[in-house]
């Protein structure tokens, strides 16, 4: 696409930046719903969301409008759009987590402290792919959080 085609859709790149975070979060977003209505328990979920965010990780087209969005974190428009998609993706996380505590699967947590943790961790590990993929791998990140979520498991009763 020639530089004059792109600014007959595009004033600026960060309006296509903007495009490319509403897209992708429209695709997560029924990712979202698909994990709600397929899992059955909170810490199900919250597992779910995690390995989806990490192997979505695995795309390297999502992943670079990922890093591009980070890195133009700084523009006002591209961070405030960008801090309602992570403020909504934590609230998800949030619910799940309560619901993890009251069915007494996850022991009484400061729910929005892990779900802000969760969410910080599917992106940190996604972006880190991208930088080492030798240290990622889809299968060992399900095993370590496995073992992150066995820490918080309720005790039986």
């Amino acid at each position: 696409m020639s530089k004059g085609t792109f600014y007959e859709y595009f004033e600026h790149k960060q309006h296509l930046l903007l495009a490319l975070l509403d897209d992708d979060a429209s695709a997560l977003d029924r990712e979202f719903a698909r994990i709600a209505s397929t899992r059955p328990s909170g810490a199900a979920r919250v597992r779910a969301f995690a390995m989806l965010m990490t192997g979505h990780g695995e795309n390297p087209a999502r992943l670079q409008i990922h890093a591009d969005l980070w890195a133009h974190a700084s523009q006002e428009s591209v961070r405030t759009r960008l801090a309602e998609v992570v403020q909504r993706r934590r609230d998800l996380v949030q619910g799940w987590v309560e619901e993890a505590v009251v069915s007494g699967e996850l022991t009484e947590s400061v729910a929005n402290a892990l779900a802000s943790t969760m969410v910080a961790l599917a992106d940190g590990l996604m972006l880190h792919g991208a930088l080492d993929a030798s240290g990622y791998r889809r299968d060992t990140v399900g095993r370590a959080l496995d073992l992150l979520l066995a820490g918080i498991e309720a005790a039986p009763t």
